[in-house]
């Protein structure tokens, strides 16, 4: 398991500030989500960081560049990943603008690393897939042939 430290990026864009004012503290659970798609992703590796608040949850930020492709790359690979706030800065008269300094702790991989192509499904040879007719196949087919013949 690797454990980096970070900071958040965007955490002042779409009233994120009032999110983590009331939502984060230090110990609060993110959640990690790539998007691919996003359009401000130069590489195509943004990773989205959400707090969850009962059924719903609220965007605080991502993860910042540089450190996003690894992230994104541990996720797409099948392995876990941990965020959690060790502390929410800012939010003073002085320092208004508030911030999440965060822990990322990549965990397993559930499956090897992704290469191109490997989400085809593997093909079946010729004939594969046709096998003996299961019990259900055969106690159905001794019930039509005893009504066909005692009706």
């Amino acid at each position: 398991m690797e454990t980096i430290h970070s900071k958040v990026a965007g955490v002042t864009f779409d009233r994120r500030q009032g999110v983590i004012a009331k939502y984060c503290n230090p110990g609060t659970e993110l959640i990690a989500i790539p998007e691919p798609d996003n359009p401000h992703s130069e590489d195509g590796t943004a990773v989205g960081l959400w707090v969850p608040v009962g059924t719903k949850r609220y965007q605080v930020g991502y993860v910042r560049d540089g450190l996003s492709a690894d992230v994104f790359d541990h996720i797409d690979d099948g392995g876990t990943v941990r965020v959690r706030v060790l502390e929410v800065t800012g939010g003073e008269p002085d320092k208004p603008t508030r911030g999440l300094n965060i822990e990322i702790e990549l965990g397993k991989r559930s499956r090897r690393k992704r290469i191109p192509g490997s989400e085809l499904e593997p093909a079946k040879p010729p004939g594969a897939g046709v096998g003996p007719v299961g019990i259900t196949g055969i106690a159905a087919a001794i019930l039509i042939v005893a009504w066909w013949l005692f009706g």
